[in-house]
């Protein structure tokens, strides 16, 4: 089942800590997805037959309550280098990332958080993020942490070492 090029967006509200669960997850499903594909990506999403420990496999135990799916155009688009990133939904969500700035100078600032054995991802650049939902679950958050990485999950979580992704993707 190819997955390629499409785009999964979700919107969540946690009480209090993560770990502490009562989330509330809205899975946003990009549109031209067919209904193989939904079903795919529900699956996945769902954390059923992963590892413990892996992304999806913690939302699973987290969140208790799912609202209904969203299928929508999902506009997304991301530089790494420049710390730049826009998702869009109309009317929906809307979401952007942007270069960290001294507030001082008003200099773009650049800071890499590094994880040789991180379960998430290996390298993120850190960023500003301002994001609004209008959806069930609704949040309108400025100047807040933002991380841009690339990542590559399996069922089994990180695909690549720290080692690969370096090799892969040519970062520092």
């Amino acid at each position: 089942m190819r997955l390629d090029d499409l785009a999964v967006l979700g919107t969540f509200y946690f009480p209090r800590a993560l770990h502490h669960g009562q989330g509330v997850f809205q899975p946003i499903l990009d549109e031209r997805a067919d209904e193989a594909q939904r079903n795919a990506l529900f699956y996945i999403l769902s954390g059923e037959d992963q590892p413990v420990g892996t992304m999806f496999q913690i939302f699973s135990v987290c969140i208790e309550t799912i609202k209904d799916p969203l299928f929508a155009k999902i506009e997304f688009d991301w530089d790494l280098e420049k710390r730049r990133a826009k998702i869009e939904v109309a009317d929906l969500v809307r979401a952007r990332s942007e270069p960290i700035r001294n507030p001082v100078t008003d200099r773009e600032e650049q800071m890499i958080l590094v994880l040789p054995k991180g379960w998430v991802f290996h390298e993120a650049e850190n960023a500003s993020g301002f994001a609004k939902s209008l959806g069930a679950i609704k949040f309108d958050l400025n100047g807040r942490h933002s991380s841009l990485a690339n990542v590559a999950w399996n069922q089994n979580g990180l695909l690549h070492t720290y080692n690969e992704y370096k090799q892969k993707f040519g970062r520092p």
